[in-house]
């Protein structure tokens, strides 16, 4: 399902403050007094005593911000490392001070980094875009890009991770099991090296691993190539015929908009196969965000199976069942689910920041965006996000490289000014850098406000398809086709997430 990586992987999370980070640190204004209650930072808590999930809620005490300041100065750039006259670096692309005496140099021999990213262009480009970029700054360092769909990725990434000859940087969407198996490099020796602990330590959260298989504690094994929040992208001139001159306060009211869409000869909502978009939307605001971070980290004991999943459950059969999703949602492509919704077709598309940049390009001021409204008005709006998952083999040719090019992402002007043209999504990285530019009214622009909101007000969790591979393909992706076609009841439908989830994990 090429769709999902489009959580993953870019969702595929976690991320969870990652984008809070980011979004707090723009043209030096001070970062909010209240944060985004970061679902990481509650599993962290929940899986560090493996017993039962912390308590969540609005209430909760958010993460101390990191106390950056200004970013540091940067070493001299060393000899080994010095890029090229026409494509200077910037300076925040050098090691932190606090790493100084052991920060890597990148090598100036010649050097062929191989990227293995998902297939696609607009968003999927980004991988690329960012080594073509490091090559004008380190005429050094050229790149070898290979292509695979996100099914094959995910069902045949461990192989390749495992095999004689890996490349050096993989995109992988779910990570626990190859972590544990050994398949890939630890990175914790960088994050001492590069100074990675002035990041967000919840931007990192979903990336750790510890040996029992749990995510959100223990070793880091991959980093973000940006980071991103979903939610519902909107037909502006659409929305006007139904009377909605504002993005809706609650879910009863973003159903009631639907449904004068529907009375109005109007399709609500496009989605691809399978509406897991649509599932986790809706799901994320009847369940306790600590015990979705629970369930996804692997924590022991969690359950999706409670009166709220169910409750959650029965709202999207009754999308399916009033005609708010497209008829055929249950073949439908990520591809032509976009270009649909971009000729017009319908009023709401469930989808995520990485397509920021592409609607501005497509759509221009008729597109706009808002996270999905809480049940009730006023609560903490809760929306899914992930970071784009990289990761090194243990096996590759070239870690010092890939780990140098893991941080040059992250504190690079131009980089992070590339994922934010080519995605739309945060950058993650140190939180007192400069947001990356965008245009005055842009769907871009729109997104890093929605990130601040979410910031301040929110909380992002992880996507249910990042808890194993297994589950999102053998358990989540048929399911809800089931539910959503008609063929199994909400009770069921909990019911059979929850054994498929422990079948994944017990394999």
């Amino acid at each position: 399902m090429k769709n999902h990586s489009r959580i993953l992987l870019l969702l595929g999370l976690l991320v969870a403050f990652a984008l809070a980070a980011g979004a707090c640190g723009d043209d030096g204004d001070e970062p909010s007094t209240s944060p985004a209650t970061t679902v990481e930072s509650s599993a962290e808590e929940a899986v560090a005593e493996s017993t039962e999930p912390a308590e969540t809620d609005a209430t909760a005490e958010p993460d101390e911000p990191a106390e950056t300041g200004d970013p540091a100065e940067p070493d001299e750039p060393s000899e080994s490392a010095e890029p090229s006259e026409s494509a200077e670096p910037s300076e925040s692309a050098e090691p932190s001070e606090s790493a100084e005496s052991i920060a890597p140099a990148l090598t100036s021999e010649p050097v062929t980094l191989r990227i293995l990213m998902e297939s696609g262009g607009g968003p999927f480009d980004l991988l690329a875009n960012l080594g073509d970029e490091f090559s004008r700054q380190y005429p050094n360092v050229t790149f070898e890009y290979q292509r695979d769909s996100f099914n094959n990725l995910l069902i045949n990434g461990p192989r390749l991770l495992a095999s004689d000859d890996p490349p050096d940087v993989i995109l992988m969407p779910q990570i626990a099991d190859p972590a544990t198996e050994g398949l890939i490099l630890s990175l914790d020796p960088y994050f001492e090296q590069f100074g990675w602990d002035a990041w967000s330590a919840s931007q990192l959260a979903q990336n750790r691993v510890n040996d029992a298989g749990i995510r959100g504690v223990g070793t880091l094994y991959g980093v973000g190539a940006g980071y991103s929040i979903t939610g519902v992208y909107y037909n502006r001139d659409l929305a006007e015929r139904v009377g909605m001159d504002a993005p809706p306060a609650t879910l009863d009211e973003f159903e009631s908009y639907m449904a004068s869409a529907k009375e109005d000869g109007l399709l609500p909502i496009i989605s691809l196969s399978p509406a897991t978009f649509a599932h986790n939307a809706i799901h994320n605001q009847y369940v306790d965000p600590a015990d979705i971070a629970s369930f996804v980290f692997l924590a022991p004991g969690a359950t999706i199976d409670t009166p709220e999943a169910v409750a959650a459950a029965e709202r999207l059969e009754r999308w399916a069942t009033e005609g708010y999703f497209n008829e055929d949602v249950n073949s439908l492509d990520y591809v032509s689910m976009m270009s649909r919704f971009i000729d017009g077709e319908a009023l709401f598309m469930f989808n995520g920041s990485w397509e920021g940049a592409n609607l501005d390009e497509s759509m221009g001021d008729n597109a706009g965006f808002f996270v999905v409204p809480p049940l009730k008005a006023g609560d903490p709006p809760v929306a899914m996000g992930a970071s784009g998952t990289i990761v090194i083999p243990a096996g590759a040719d070239h870690p010092d490289v890939a780990a140098f090019f893991f941080d040059w992402i992250h504190t690079n002007p131009a980089a992070r000014q590339e994922v934010a043209d080519t995605t739309g999504m945060a950058p993650g990285g140190p939180p007192g850098l400069p947001l990356p530019e965008s245009d005055p009214g842009s769907i871009v622009e729109l997104l890093q406000q929605q990130a601040a909101y979410l910031a301040a007000e929110g909380v992002i969790v992880d996507y249910l398809g990042n808890a194993t591979s297994g589950f999102f393909s053998t358990t989540l992706v048929p399911e809800v086709q089931r539910l959503v076609g008609g063929e199994t009841s909400p009770e069921s439908f909990i019911r059979a997430l929850q054994e498929g989830y422990e079948a994944s994990i017990d394999r």
